[in-house]
């Protein structure tokens, strides 16, 4: 009985070429929103909102009256690494959602990440505030808010990499798996005057794409 031993050494050098082609991440909804209201001095209150359906709820943004009393409405995605890879490079995320004037039409909003979890039951309403008052830290963008007379408008709001808030999204995510949005009013202080307006469906739009990477296979049959 003849015996054949054939040894075959093969060495293949390959290189692949990931998908570099540009993809987005849209949620349907938030998975937590609240609105907090703060009077003088007083403790911030405010009832989470978990989504569930197509019931969003409307919250009022600004300065609402001579007390001074102040609106602020915050936002949270939970956002893992099967919905944008940790490999990703963020492109650009967009925000939009639709706003009514109350009683000014054209201003500015403030973008603060304000990184608690919303739905802790432990959730401390004063530190959240904080982490939404200009005087206490800074912003990571801000967009401009324009409500001509009657119904809601658009506001669309865009971000590019290099950005502050492109770079402080994706701090959040990869160490919290989540981003928490605070937006308020750019000019409010107890001396400025009342302004404020009505928002809902808000929406957080995140392009990306997933790097080249050059990968050698060394394969022995």
């Amino acid at each position: 009985m003849k015996k054949l031993k054939v040894i075959l050494s093969l060495a293949i050098f390959i290189l692949i070429s990931f998908s570099n082609a540009q993809q987005s991440y849209q949620p349907v909804y938030p998975n937590y929103s609240i609105e907090l209201t703060k009077s003088g001095s007083n403790t911030p209150t405010g009832e989470l909102f978990i989504y569930s359906g197509s019931n969003v709820p409307i919250y009022e943004i600004g300065k609402i009256n001579n007390t001074p009393t102040f609106k602020h409405a915050f936002y949270q995605w939970n956002i893992s690494s099967n919905n944008i890879p940790s490999v990703a490079i963020i492109d650009s995320i967009i925000i939009s959602f639709k706003a009514q004037f109350i009683n000014s039409q054209t201003s500015e909003v403030n973008y603060f990440n304000c990184f608690l979890d919303l739905s802790d039951p432990n959730l401390n309403k004063n530190t959240l505030w904080n982490y939404s008052d200009k005087n206490q830290y800074s912003p990571i963008g801000s967009g401009l808010i324009n409500t001509p007379s009657g119904g809601y408008h658009v506001q669309t709001h865009k971000f590019v990499n290099g950005s502050n808030f492109v770079s402080s999204f994706v701090n959040s995510v990869q160490q919290d798996n989540r981003f928490t949005l605070g937006i308020a009013w750019k000019y409010e202080s107890p001396i400025a005057g009342n302004t404020s307006w009505r928002i809902y469906q808000f929406e957080l739009k995140v392009y990306f794409h997933i790097p080249n990477q050059s990968v050698t296979l060394d394969q022995r049959l």
